[in-house]
């Protein structure tokens, strides 16, 4: 008896498995092809490969032909500030842009062609924490919280720009009551906000609960139908 039961299960198992006499394996299957990805452009592909390359070869031209190595060198922040922009593009994320690299290589730049701007132009790298907030922000969905995170860091930059530009320390100083001004009148106004909310839903329910108590049976049936 359990011999036939044997048999008739291991009967089981081979249906499917033989195909003209020959043994066929489930998982040789060849499992569905899966979606392939468009293929890049030959000329991004070029560009992509021998920008590095093109970048040294313009550095050592200007260099040997022009004589000047500095601040040629500069050149080379195109590499990683194109590779990023690439990336940001293909990825559709502003996170992935080096947007340091920017705001240090323009910072040199203005420096190196001017040098009192060394002294003045360092407020430019306030920029790199202001584009992440941005970024959030945009993640976010939240002007309010944009300005939140940004209102202070304004404060000092506006600060440190009357002081360096104007020579207004005193009384530039005064900027800074506009951070405790700002964060008052977003909490009178968020308070304000929440209240009139408690109050518009306490009368719509007391309203609601008085036409209810007016009504027959039957327009209560069908009010909380359509309720």
């Amino acid at each position: 008896m359990f011999q036939k039961i044997k048999e008739f299960l291991i009967s089981l198992d081979n249906i499917g498995k033989e195909n003209n006499g020959e043994t066929v394996r489930r998982d040789h299957i060849d499992p569905e092809p899966q979606p392939v990805k468009k293929p890049t452009p030959f000329w991004l592909v070029f560009i992509n490969t021998l920008l590095p390359t093109a970048c040294a070869i313009a550095y050592v031209c200007i260099g040997l032909f022009a004589k000047i190595w500095h601040p040629t060198w500069l050149i080379f922040f195109l590499v990683p500030l194109y590779y990023s922009l690439y990336e940001t593009i293909e990825k559709k994320n502003m996170y992935y842009f080096g947007f340091p690299i920017l705001a240090i290589g323009v910072y040199l730049l203005l420096g190196f062609i001017n040098k009192t701007y060394f002294s003045t132009c360092w407020v430019i790298l306030f920029s790199i924490p202001l584009y992440y907030l941005i970024c959030l922000a945009v993640k976010k969905k939240n002007v309010l919280w944009f300005f939140n995170c940004i209102v202070p860091s304004l404060c000092i930059a506006g600060y440190l720009l009357l002081g360096f530009l104007g020579g207004w320390w005193h009384p530039g100083w005064v900027i800074f009551f506009a951070i405790p001004v700002y964060y008052q009148t977003v909490s009178a106004v968020k308070k304000y906000k929440e209240e009139k909310k408690r109050y518009d839903y306490s009368e719509a329910a007391r309203n609601d609960r008085s036409r209810v108590e007016t009504m027959t049976a039957e327009e209560y049936e069908e009010h909380r139908r359509n309720k």
